[in-house]
């Protein structure tokens, strides 16, 4: 089964805008659901992206957290 990863963006005080991985969901719509009810509206967030794990690099994966 492939999992999908949720990563929001916010705009820090002084650092600019960072990513930062939230949890990873069965599916991009569970996540998109779960943005909206934790993240949307709210003054910091400004976004997400939704992918698949197994895709994201080595690197990346260090920096997120995952």
């Amino acid at each position: 089964m492939v999992e999908f990863v949720l990563i929001v963006t916010f705009l820090g005080d002084f650092k600019g805008e960072e990513s930062v991985y939230v949890a990873d969901f069965p599916n991009c719509l569970t996540a998109s659901i779960y943005y909206d009810s934790h993240f949307k509206g709210k003054e910091k967030y400004n976004g997400y992206r939704c992918l698949r794990k197994d895709l994201i690099g080595e690197a990346e994966k260090t920096k997120l957290g995952i």
